[in-house]
This record gives structure tokens, C-alpha cells and sequence, in this order.
């Protein structure tokens, strides 16, 4: 096989990608998102310069940061919890709050971080520490558990109780002398009897619970964040459609003392005033006064996802998903962006690919890269190629030499025409449809048509968005109340989907030919035994392949089954399709491989990719049927694979 790969550089170092923030003093310490390795970096608010970068190694991101408490100067210590570490892997580290040696200049700390502890199977989404240094551990696992750590010693780390193990995570963590405060609730796989927010005190010796919720947050899908102010506890949920609550909590008796209901998605990123209010983001930011139980306007600010709140003299900090911490002041906003004053600018793990007409898109963390080939190799500085759009563009369709982006989370289809250089969103998406899936044009109606996925209630939509008339059609859950639309595609005015179920209960992937505009199925099958990764058309075949690796081949207009293949030893958990004239060629995030026939074995393209991707792997096709993907975190151009073995099919 003669094989052509073509490096054409680093998919996206256009940014310091983050997810959690913590102020102490002038210093913000700062956790990346979906680097290798993974780190934290400190940035000094008042030189408006980073300072300091602690790496830990392995781990996708840095979502839980917390300081020991009495520590604020020299020599204080901060942890990180860390997600995405195998089970034998450290995923709680620290690091020292102040840089060691000078900090004058351009110099840089780089003392690595400590390893504090390994909690298997646990992604550590909060931490809080206890009055007497006593640090404890939540996240995401089977049933959210409070762990207690000690550090510096050889002592495991204890699980203290698991409050609520019908919810699916936790992401609030506070701690006093007596107790530990435990926020969980259901906000990915959430619905179908996951738990919901519920709030609980632990006592920190013996693991007795108490429920303290209140009443009005109960119906929300999860706890965003907890934050204790001396004998108050404040609650932000995560809402449902685009509202959410903030409630204040009453630590010596356990009565609820205020509740608001708030625009926007969730509440959350609390940070301590100067003046002894807590600052809050919603849809805006707001400050409460914990104990008047007044609420009031914070400064106004556009900054994306906000991943940390914090303040130095007029200021407001806001630490901003899109790699920037946003100054602002009466005299207005002063955005810095972290890569240019001393963060690294490492390779994000890959999100989304596209290419059309001499440019290649690449979706990340707070926006887009955008490539022109023609000048590929591409070096490591990509900032002035940044498209910023507040989220994750999961999936990008080319129409016309117009990108289509669908962002996560809940912030609907955006455009992109470069001609003008015109970037906005098009349309809004009704929020619980957070989690765009897979997307493709449907070229006989001259629409777009989107899978999306339910994270807090299960099942999903097939949404169709007509840009021509801006006519937006919504069909939910069109296999059933569990299955997300995981996979689409389109041809002569007609749509194929493919499901997913991640619940115990009902169809495990369903395959089906519907009509965009009524939803209404003209066949369907539910014999897969899997989920549905992708789809794709050849001739008189639909290919889908499920999340086991299974090829299955159906007649696309009657749905009648044609062939069955067993390639989980070359397709290993999620993939992506795109139609040629030669076949469907499949990636993985290690193989590409080519189906024509279902009586005739794949042929293999490319194999040993290594692909570094978050949400799965992409693989895009130009005019020419060259081919992109990744290749560990840089893209890579496959010939055309008629020309890879020599043959023209």
C-alpha cells in the first residue's frame, strides 16, 4: 500500500484553554483544559503577566482548585483535582501559591506540581478544605461519594459517604469544623431516575448525612456550585431551560433563608468581595450579600463561559473561556489574552474538523481555528486565526463557502462567511438540546439538520434550520425518550439517523429514515445491539457503524438489512463517516478504512493515527477527496484513496 500522509502542523495552539480559577491576593491560579501535560498557571492581576506554570502530567483538565485555609502568603499550598487520569494515576496534585524566585522580567516559576493523592476511578470536579487543612474530593463516578484526603501521609484516601448515589456527579463542595456540604445532582446523563440537585451536610467523622435542599431547587438538574461565607452557604444550580437559582443557607439551623430564581443556564464561579458581598455569575454577573440577603447587579461583561470571578482594587476579574482573564472597570473592559503574556500555547485536544474551498476549521475550546491550506505547514502561533464563539463548536457543515457551527453548550448554530468575515449566531437551539452530536446539509431543501443530545433529561432532537428563510424546526426525541441523535445524514430531501442509549432501559441504537420536515419515519430498526457512532450513503446502501465497531449495512430506501461486519479490532469506540464516490471512508482516532459493498471486507486507507480528540474523532474531505484528520494533535492530509493503492475505483 503506498501510502501519502502529509503533516500540515499543529491543529490549534491558539489559546491557553482553562477550567477553574482561584484568587488569592493579587494572584490568580488558573487550571488548563484539554493540554498535555496538564497544569495550572498564575497569573499576577496587578502585572497583568503569568508568573508561574506547575505541571501535573497525565489528565484531560484541571476543573477543581482549592487553598488550604490561613494560607495567604508565602508558601501557602493549593490543590488541584484533576479529570480524565487512568486509575493508577494521581489526580489530586498540589502546588505553592507564590512563585518561587523572581518575578521580575519575563522569568517563569515552572516548579512542577506534587502528587497528593490517587482516587481510582473518580474524575475530582471539586475540592474544599477544612478550617484544619483536612481536604476533601468530589466529582464524577457511579455513585458520587465525599472523599476525605490527608496530606503528606500514606493514608488512602477514605470515602466518607456517598449522600445521594442516584445523581451522576457532584460539583459542590464546601467544608466547616463539623461538617462537609455535598452539591450533586444529574447534569451529564442526567433523566430516566438520575437524581436531581439536592444538597446534604456530612458530618466529617462519622459520614451522617442530613438533607438541607430547599424546596424551590429540587426540580433543577444539578448543584453548579456551592460557596460558604461564615454560617451561610450559598447554592447555585444548574437550571432548567434558561433559568436557574441562588439560595442561601442558614448553616446553624439548616433552614433555607433566600431563594432567587436567575436568567441563564447556571449560577456559579462565587468569588469573596472586599466588602464582604460574593460576587455570582449567571447570564450576568450579580453580588448577594449573604448575610442583608440582598441581591444586586454585578458589572456587565462579555466573556464567554466564565470558569472564575475575582477582584483587584476596581476591578472585576473574570476568567474567561475563551483563554483571556477580562479586567473591568468603570473605564471599561481590558481583555488579556493568556498566550501573549506568558502562558504556554500548547495543542488543544481536537473538537470538531471541516474543510471547504482552501480553508480547514478546527473547533476547541472558546473557538474556532481557521486554516488557510495553502500555507500549511503551519507554524505553532495561530491567535490572528481564532474565530471566538462561547463554547465548543461540536460539529461544523460547509455550505456554499459558509461554515455552519453547532456550539455547546446551549448556544445554538453560529455562521461563519469568510468572504466577509462576518461571524454571529444564527439561531438559538431551546437550551436542554445542549449537545450537538453530528450535522450535514440537506441539499434538496436548502437546510441544515443537526443530532443533538439531552444531557439532563435523556434522548435528544433532530433539529432542521432552513438559513434561507430562517425557518427552525424542532422534533424531539424522534426515536424515543432515551436516544440522543447521535449521527445524520441527508440525500434527495430525505434524513437517516442513528441513535444512542446510555440508559439501562430501552432500544440500544436505532437506525432510521425520516422526513426533516414531519419527523415522520418511513422505516426504522432497532436490531444493532449498540449505539450508533455514524452514518453514511453509497449507492443503494446506508452504512452505520455502532460504538462496539460493527459495520452494518442496510438498503437506504427500505431499510431491509444487507450485511454485517465485526471491525472492532480496526474501529475501536467512536467514529465519523464521509461520503465518496468510491464508498464510505471511516475514521477512528487510530484507523481510516473505506466500505463500497457489504459482500466485499474494508479496505484499509491509513492506520497508527494516535489521534488526540475530545468528543470523538473527525475526518473531513476536500473538493479534490483528499482526506484530514489527526495525527496525535496536528493535522495530517491523506491522498485521495484511489490514489492510495494505486487503483481508480
Amino acid at each position: 500500500m503506498n501510502q501519502t500522509l502529509t503533516d500540515l502542523g499543529p491543529a490549534n495552539t491558539s489559546m491557553f484553554p482553562l477550567m477553574s480559577a482561584l484568587q488569592l491576593g493579587t494572584l490568580l491560579h488558573i487550571g488548563s483544559r484539554n493540554l498535555t501535560p496538564s497544569m495550572a498557571i498564575t497569573y499576577d492581576v496587578a502585572a497583568r503577566r503569568v508568573v508561574a506554570r506547575h505541571d501535573f502530567g497525565p489528565g484531560k483538565f484541571v476543573q477543581a482548585l482549592a487553598a488550604r485555609p490561613g494560607d495567604t502568603g508565602d508558601g501557602a499550598t493549593i490543590y488541584a483535582g484533576l479529570v480524565g487520569c487512568d486509575d493508577h494515576e494521581p489526580n489530586i496534585h498540589a502546588f505553592p501559591s507564590t512563585p518561587a524566585g523572581p518575578t521580575d522580567g519575563d522569568s517563569v516559576d515552572t516548579t512542577p506540581g506534587r502528587p497528593v493523592a490517587t482516587i481510582p476511578g473518580v474524575g475530582v470536579r471539586v475540592l474544599a478544605c477544612a478550617p484544619d487543612g483536612t481536604l476533601y474530593a468530589a466529582g464524577k463516578e457511579d455513585a458520587p461519594a465525599v472523599w476525605q484526603v490527608t496530606d503528606g501521609t500514606e493514608v488512602r484516601p477514605r470515602r466518607l459517604a456517598v449522600p445521594d448515589p442516584t445523581t451522576t456527579q457532584c460539583r459542590g463542595l464546601a467544608a466547616d469544623e463539623e461538617y462537609v456540604y455535598f452539591g450533586c445532582g444529574s447534569n451529564l446523563a442526567g433523566g430516566h431516575g438520575a437524581g436531581l440537585t439536592r444538597v446534604f451536610r456530612v458530618h466529617r467523622d462519622t459520614g451522617a448525612t442530613e438533607d438541607l435542599t430547599p424546596d424551590e431547587l429540587r426540580a433543577d438538574p444539578a448543584v453548579r456550585q456551592l460557596h460558604r461565607v461564615g454560617r451561610r452557604l450559598l447554592v447555585g444550580t444548574q437550571g432548567l431551560g434558561r433559568r436557574s437559582h441562588l439560595a442561601v443557607i442558614d448553616l446553624d439551623t439548616g433552614r433555607t433563608l433566600r431563594v432567587w430564581e436567575l436568567p441563564g443556564k447556571s449560577v456559579g464561579c462565587f468569588a469573596a468581595g472586599p466588602d464582604g458581598t460574593v460576587l455570582l455569575a449567571a447570564a450576568t454577573l450579580h453580588r448577594v450579600d449573604p448575610e442583608r440577603l440582598e441581591l444586586s447587579d454585578g458589572p456587565t461583561t462579555s466573556a464567554g463561559e466564565r470558569w472564575g470571578l475575582g477582584h483587584h482594587g476596581d476591578e472585576v476579574l473574570t476568567v474567561s473561556a475563551m483563554g483571556q482573564v477580562v479586567h473591568s472597570s468603570d473605564r471599561g473592559d481590558e481583555r488579556v489574552r493568556l498566550v501573549e503574556v506568558g502562558a504556554p500555547a500548547l495543542p488543544q485536544l481536537g473538537m470538531s474538523l471541516q474543510v471547504t474551498d482552501g480553508r480547514l476549521y478546527v473547533g476547541g475550546n472558546g473557538g474556532v481555528v481557521v486554516h488557510e491550506l495553502a500555507t500549511a505547514p503551519w507554524g505553532p502561533d495561530m491567535r490572528d486565526k481564532r474565530l471566538e464563539v462561547p463554547g465548543e463548536a461540536k460539529t461544523i457543515t460547509c455550505v456554499d463557502d459558509v461554515a455552519h457551527l453547532a456550539v455547546y453548550s446551549s448556544q445554538g448554530l453560529w455562521t461563519h462567511d469568510p468572504g466577509t468575515g462576518a461571524l454571529g449566531r444564527a439561531v438559538e437551539v431551546p437550551a436542554e438540546f445542549n449537545r450537538p452530536q453530528d450535522s450535514c446539509w440537506d441539499d434538496e431543501g436548502r437546510r441544515l439538520l443537526v443530532g443533538y443530545q439531552n444531557d439532563t433529561q435523556g434522548g435528544g432532537a433532530l433539529v432542521v434550520w432552513t438559513p434561507g428563510s430562517g425557518d427552525l424546526l424542532v422534533h424531539t426525541n424522534p426515536f424515543d425518550e432515551y436516544q440522543m441523535v447521535r449521527a445524520v445524514t441527508s440525500r434527495d430531501g430525505d434524513a437517516w439517523l442513528g441513535g444512542w442509549n446510555r440508559y439501562e432501559q430501552g432500544p440500544r441504537g436505532t437506525v432510521a429514515r425520516v422526513d426533516p420536515g414531519t419527523a415522520a419515519i418511513r422505516w426504522r430498526q432497532d436490531g444493532a445491539g449498540a449505539g450508533i457512532s455514524c452514518l453514511g450513503l453509497h449507492g443503494p446502501y446506508l452504512w452505520a457503524i455502532t460504538m462496539t465497531g460493527e459495520a452494518l449495512a442496510f438498503d437506504a430506501r427500505s431499510g431491509e438489512p444487507c450485511g454485517r461486519q465485526d471491525l472492532s479490532h480496526q474501529l475501536e469506540g467512536m467514529t465519523r463517516i464521509v461520503e465518496t464516490p468510491a464508498g464510505v471512508v471511516v475514521g477512528s482516532a487510530d484507523t481510516v478504512l473505506r466500505l463500497s459493498s457489504p459482500d466485499r471486507g474494508p479496505e484499509l486507507i491509513v492506520t497508527g493515527l494516535d489521534g488526540q480528540w475530545y468528543s470523538g474523532p473527525k475526518i473531513a474531505q476536500d473538493s479534490a477527496g483528499r482526506l484530514y484528520t489527526l495525527r496525535g494533535r496536528h493535522v495530517v492530509r491523506i491522498a485521495a484513496p484511489h490514489a492510495v493503492d494505486g487503483r481508480r475505483d
